[in-house]
């Protein structure tokens, strides 16, 4: 988990780790030093992929009723002032 305030969210890249979709590449305010979030499960819908890269916008599924299920069960989860997973799975593909 990385806070917001400390770290600035620089761009998207396809996972090294086989079992993610994206990295998120973060740099710390301070020292410049950069780290990758892995997010998103490959095989799986979502409702529309808006990282820029497009790599799985073939798993868009555009329904409104699914997003706003998911929503309501993830948002519990996702913390508005950290950089985590379900931040970015919640921001960007959801």
């Amino acid at each position: 988990m990385y806070w917001i305030g400390q770290w600035e969210l620089l761009h998207f890249k396809a996972a090294a780790s086989p079992g993610k979709k994206y990295s998120a590449v973060l740099k710390e305010r301070i020292s410049d030093r950069t780290v990758e979030v892995d997010f998103g499960k490959p095989g799986f819908w979502h409702f529309e992929d808006i990282t820029g890269l497009g790599l799985y916008s073939h798993f868009d599924h555009k329904s409104t009723v699914r997003r706003e299920r998911f929503r309501d069960l993830y948002a519990k989860y996702v913390q508005s002032d950290m950089f985590t997973p379900g931040y970015f799975s919640y921001h960007f593909l959801w």
